[in-house]
C-alpha cells in the first residue's frame, strides 16, 4: 500500500495501526486486494475503507490476473548517504511476543511518504503506533482521546524532524530493551543525538508566542526525559531534559493573565507528562532526594490542566498518564521532605501528614470493601496510596531512630492502632491476585510503588513477589527504570539475607 504525500496524518496513522494482513481476497476493491484482506464489496465504499478513511476504488480488468507468481519489482529506493543509513532489518530476527516486529510488509521502496525515509523508521514507526505509546500511557485511558493524541503526534512528525527524531529515538531503545539486540540501541543513540541537535538549534529563534511549535519543542523535550526514563544506559539522566521541560511549559500563557486554551490534545498530555515525570524524579530517591519538583510550576501546570478540561469537555476522562491526583503526589513531596523540617516542628510536621494520609486510606478501606475495589480499575491509584502510607511509616521510624521525641513507642503506627506493616499484607493480597498481578506487570505507573514495597519489606517472600512482579513489568513493556530498581532491591535482598529477615 503505498503512502502518498497528499495523505492526511490521520490516513497515515490508520495505516501504521491496521493489523497485519491474514487473508488473501481474489475479489473486492483495490485497496482491500492490495492488503490482502476481505472485502464485503459494498458500495460506494466498502467497510474497510470507511473505517480508515480511504478512497475505495475499483481493480480493471487488467489487474483481476492472478499475479502470485508475477517477478516482484519495486521502485528504488532514494539514495542516502552512509551516515544517514541505518542497518537494514535482519529479516531472521527472533520474535518477541510482547514487542511487535515489522515482518512481511511492504518495504519502504513503495512508501512515497517524507515522513518514512528509510526501512527502519517505517519499523520503529510500526511499533510505536502499534505496542510503545500505549506502554506509555494509561491502561485506563479515554480511547477516542488516546486516538486524538496518536493523530497529533503523526501531524507533529509530518512538520517537525526533531519531534520525528526523539519518537523513533525512544521506539529503538524500548525495542532494545525488549529484545536485548543491541542494534537497536545503536540506533537509539543516532536517533537520539539527532532529535538533541534539531532541538539547541530550534531553541535558539523560539518565540513563546508560536503556539504549535511550542507544542512541538515541548513534545521533543517530553520524548527526550522519556528515552532516558525508559533507557538501560545507567548514564542516563533525565534531569536535565525535565528542567527544560519545565521552563518551555512555564513560558506557556505567560504574556497573558487568562488562560489560554491548549492548541491540541497532546498538549495536555505534554503537561500531565512533565508533571509526572517531575514527580517521579522527586520521588524516585525517596531518602536520598536530588531533584525537587517546583510548587509555583505544579500550581502553573495544575491551572493549565483545568483550562484545557473546561475547554474539551467532550473526553470524560482525559487523564492519561498521572494516574492519580496531583494532590496525592503533592503529599508524596512533603512526606519525603520531612527530613528538613526543623526538629522542633517535626512532631507537629508527622502527625500533620497522619492526619492527611488518613482521607486517602480510608479511600483505600471503602474501596476494599466494594466490588468496584475488587474488579475496577482502582487498584491503579490504591497501590500508589498503599506506597504512600508506607514511606510515611518509614521515613518516621528512621527519623524516630535518631530523635527518640518524635515517638516514644516502639512502633510509629502504635497511636492509630492499625498493626505494623499493614499495608505489606494488603499489597501481597493485590499482588498475588492473577488478575491484578497481570495488570500492574503492564502497567509503568507501578513501579515507584513496586519499589516502596521493597523497601518495607518484611521477609523474603514479600520482597521476591515484588521482584517477581517488577521483571515481568521490564520483560512486557521495557521499562529500563524498572531494572535500576531492581538492582537496587537486589543489594536489599542481599543485605537483609545475611541478616535476619523481620517476620
Amino acid at each position: 500500500m503505498a503512502i502518498l504525500a497528499s495523505d492526511t496524518s490521520e490516513n497515515i496513522t490508520a495505516f501504521l495501526i491496521m493489523p497485519d494482513a491474514k487473508l488473501r481476497a481474489k475479489t473486492g476493491c483495490a485497496i482491500c486486494r492490495q492488503r490482502r484482506v476481505k472485502c464485503d464489496e459494498a458500495k460506494p465504499s466498502c467497510r474497510n475503507c470507511s473505517r480508515f478513511g480511504r478512497s475505495c476504488s475499483w481493480p480493471k480488468p487488467a489487474d483481476m490476473t492472478d499475479r502470485r507468481h508475477r517477478r516482484r519489482r519495486a521502485s528504488p529506493a532514494p539514495s542516502l548517504s552512509s551516515s544517514d543509513r541505518p542497518s537494514s532489518p535482519k529479516t531472521d530476527e527472533t520474535s518477541h511476543d510482547t514487542a511487535p516486529i515489522l515482518t512481511n510488509r511492504t518495504t519502504l521502496t513503495t512508501v512515497h511518504h517524507p515522513l518514512f525515509e528509510t526501512e527502519i523508521e517505517y519499523e520503529l514507526m510500526h511499533h510505536f503506533y502499534n505496542f510503545h505509546f500505549d506502554s506509555l500511557t494509561l491502561p485506563t485511558k479515554d480511547k477516542s482521546y488516546f486516538f486524538q493524541c496518536q493523530s497529533d503526534l503523526m501531524d507533529m512528525m509530518t512538520h517537525s524532524r526533531s519531534v520525528k527524531y526523539a519518537i523513533l529515538a525512544n521506539c529503538a531503545s524500548n525495542k532494545h530493551v525488549l529484545m536485548s539486540n543491541d542494534r537497536y540501541r545503536l540506533i537509539a543513540l543516532r536517533y537520539y543525538t539527532e532529535a538533541m541537535g534539531g532541538l539547541n538549534q530550534e531553541l535558539e529563534d523560539f518565540c513563546p508566542s508560536d503556539t504549535y511549535r511550542h507544542s512541538c519543542l515541548s513534545t521533543v523535550a517530553s520524548f527526550l526525559y522519556v528515552y532516558d526514563f525508559w533507557s538501560l544506559d545507567v548514564m542516563s539522566d533525565p534531569r536535565p531534559h525535565v528542567v527544560g521541560a519545565v521552563k518551555l511549559l512555564s513560558l506557556k500563557n505567560q504574556d497573558n493573565s487568562s488562560l489560554r486554551t491548549a492548541i491540541q490534545s497532546y498538549d495536555r498530555v505534554n503537561i500531565e507528562s512533565v508533571l509526572y515525570q517531575g514527580f517521579l524524579l522527586s520521588i524516585r530517591r525517596p531518602f536520598r532526594p536530588d531533584f525537587r519538583l517546583d510548587t509555583n510550576f505544579i500550581t502553573h501546570a495544575e491551572d493549565l490542566l483545568r483550562s484545557y478540561d473546561n475547554a474539551n469537555p467532550s473526553f470524560a476522562e482525559p487523564s492519561i498518564i498521572l494516574g492519580v491526583p496531583t494532590s496525592l503526589y503533592r503529599l508524596i513531596l512533603r512526606i519525603i521532605d520531612s527530613s528538613n523540617v526543623p526538629r522542633s516542628n517535626l512532631s507537629d510536621h508527622l502527625q500533620g501528614l497522619k492526619v492527611e494520609l488518613q482521607y486517602w486510606e480510608q479511600l483505600l478501606f471503602d474501596d476494599e470493601n466494594s466490588e468496584k475495589g475488587q474488579h475496577g480499575d482502582s487498584r491503579f491509584n490504591d497501590l500508589i496510596i498503599i506506597a504512600t502510607s508506607l514511606l510515611l511509616d518509614l521515613i518516621t521510624e528512621t527519623l524516630a531512630s535518631n530523635d527518640d521525641t518524635i515517638y516514644p513507642a516502639s512502633s510509629a503506627r502504635e497511636w492509630d492502632g492499625k498493626p505494623w506493616r499493614w499495608q505489606l499484607d494488603l499489597a501481597t493480597n493485590i499482588l498475588q491476585c492473577p488478575e491484578e498481578h497481570q495488570k500492574w506487570s503492564g502497567c509503568y505507573l507501578g513501579a515507584w510503588p513496586l519499589l516502596i514495597l521493597g523497601y518495607g519489606a518484611r521477609s523474603l517472600e514479600e520482597i521476591t513477589l515484588v521482584k517477581d512482579v517488577l521483571r515481568k513489568m521490564q520483560e512486557r513493556i521495557g521499562y529500563g527504570e524498572v531494572q535500576r530498581i531492581r538492582d537496587e532491591l537486589d543489594k536489599i535482598t542481599t543485605y537483609k539475607s545475611s541478616q535476619v529477615w523481620v517476620c
